[in-house]
């Protein structure tokens, strides 16, 4: 109460020696005994948003009086008072007397900020701003320190129930070991954190193991035990851009041939890239920035370039995840082992046979085999099913010579059915109208010459143009159903009509006319 009364006397005998003009206003015009006692403080101080943020003591004698903050950066010198700067109140009250106030600095940079006021009071700090969402002062509020790791620390997000992809903040950091908990107690039960070796492909990280996200695209962490040498799990960072085009039409088509023949395959190599942008189609290179493939057999995700492993007659069921768009697309797989060269020699096929070079041909190439009991059977009719066994052989030896996959179609058999993942090789190819053409339902009827003209040319990449106008027209070709594709087929030299000029469409093809036809195709 006597320092209140002090205070008002002192107050009024200075405002009535400036009236006379004896004092005139100074910034440096105090009572010494009281200002000595009233330095200003900066509490804390941090780095937010880009921002210097200070908490400055609030008290009686400084709350009417304007702070000056004198800021000297680097090379530059320079002063910052309100005439200057409006001083931005980050719109919380009062908190046991602190107020908040920002400053805009660049950073990284090392600073001094001294805080002085009106009377000459004044404390220098030396600040050296590293990155943003740093504590600078020793003694943080727990609130700020919360806000600040909410800040630095990104948002972790799953993608579409994928235990291994994370869709993660760019320009912040995530810590690797709490990313990656669930998986590892997915082998151990408990783990001693130093056994936990994380390494990341395409990004950094710091000293307390914080992975910083500080590039776009998709980023494989490989997890490993020092002490555990049999287990390795991967997982993937996915960052992602907000800048990209959205209305950047980028296509990729399935050129899955569905039968492979070896242990381990890239997706990659099995799809392909249109740039449709500009209506300017062009084919190019696979972009794998933003994809990956999901394993269903296996639950794991793998890199679009990665091999993956693949067993015996085992049908795989792959998902093609399109982060750039998106999307997904299911891909099919299974391996077969190339069927051996068998002899050549039936007893059923004289050497002068007329397909007798082809059907050899045909089955050096493990396209078709014989009979156990060393016949051929040349003039058997073929199944549906048989025909398109051969058919996506065919498609798995030359790839690029199968169209994309359009539909998901389900076969009529089983998966675990002989047959099934290549018929489903070839009815996938098949446009949706095409499909209610075709009977697909009965694939172990007998297949006919129009049917197999049909699926050749809408599974297989032929390559030319072909025109209605035929040197040899065939006289019965107005009853087929598939037409077009028949006088292709016959235009091309891939297959042909008999002796008295006829096509005779819906009679069954043979097994020779079968070997025949596929050692056309170039």
């Amino acid at each position: 109460m006597v320092k209140g009364k002090f205070k008002s006397v002192l107050t009024i005998a200075l405002v009535f020696f400036m009236l006379l003009g004896i004092v005139t206003p100074d910034v440096n015009t105090v009572v010494a005994e009281e200002v000595d006692k009233l330095k200003p403080v900066i509490d804390y101080a941090y780095v937010e948003d880009g921002k210097l943020k200070l908490s400055i003591s609030d008290n009686e004698e400084l709350d009417s009086k304007p702070i000056i903050y004198r800021v000297d950066k680097e090379i530059n010198s320079y002063e910052i008072d309100e005439d200057d700067y409006k001083y931005e109140y980050d719109g919380r009250k009062k908190i046991d007397n602190v107020k908040i106030y920002e400053i805009k600095v660049e950073i990284p940079t090392t600073i001094f900020i001294t805080v002085k006021d009106y009377a000459g009071n004044e404390n220098t700090y030396k600040f050296s701003i590293k990155e943003d969402y740093v504590a600078l002062t020793k003694y943080i509020p727990d609130f700020v320190v919360k806000r600040l790791a909410e800040g630095k620390q990104s948002e972790v997000d799953k993608f579409k129930g994928y235990e291994d992809i994370f869709e993660l903040e760019y320009g912040k950091v995530v810590d690797a070991l709490s990313l990656y908990n669930k998986i590892i107690k997915n082998k151990y039960k408990s783990f001693n954190k130093n056994d936990i070796k994380i390494k990341v492909k395409g990004l950094s990280t710091d000293k307390s193991g914080n992975i910083k996200l500080d590039k776009f695209g998709i980023f494989e962490v490989t997890i490993t035990h020092s002490k555990d040498k049999t287990f390795e799990k991967s997982a993937y960072i996915l960052i992602k851009p907000d800048w990209r085009n959205t209305e950047d039409e980028r296509i990729l088509s399935n050129m899955s041939p569905y039968i492979v023949y070896s242990d381990k395959i890239k997706v990659a190599d099995y799809f392909r890239y249109e740039d449709e942008s500009n209506n300017n189609k062009g084919k190019g290179k696979i972009d794998t920035t933003y994809l990956l493939v999901y394993n269903e057999e296996t639950g794991e995700t793998v890199g679009m370039t990665d091999k993956i492993n693949l067993e015996l007659n085992k049908v795989y069921k792959l998902n093609v995840l399109n982060f750039e768009n998106n999307s997904e697309q299911d891909f099919y797989v299974m391996r077969q082992e190339k069927v051996k060269s068998q002899n050549k020699n039936f007893i059923d096929i004289e050497k002068d046979y007329w397909a007798a070079s082809d059907i050899n041909k045909l089955v050096s190439k493990g396209l078709l085999s014989g009979y156990p009991d060393g016949t051929f059977n040349p003039k058997g009719n073929i199944t549906v099913k048989e025909f398109m066994t051969i058919l996506s052989r065919q498609i798995a030896t030359t790839p690029t010579k199968g169209k994309p996959v359009l539909g998901n179609v389900t076969p009529p058999i089983t998966p675990s059915s002989w047959g099934y993942i290549e018929s489903k090789s070839v009815l996938d190819r098949l446009a949706t109208e095409d499909l209610y053409k075709f009977n697909y339902l009965n694939l172990d009827r007998p297949i006919n010459r129009e049917e197999v003209a049909f699926l050749i040319d809408n599974t297989l990449e032929l390559g030319l143009a072909y025109t209605t106008n035929l040197n040899k027209p065939l006289t019965d070709l107005a009853t087929s159903t598939y037409f077009s594709e028949v006088t292709k087929l016959v235009d091309l030299g891939l297959i042909s009509g008999y002796p008295d000029g006829t096509f005779r469409p819906k009679n069954n093809i043979t097994r020779a006319e079968i070997a025949a036809l596929f050692n056309r195709i170039k």
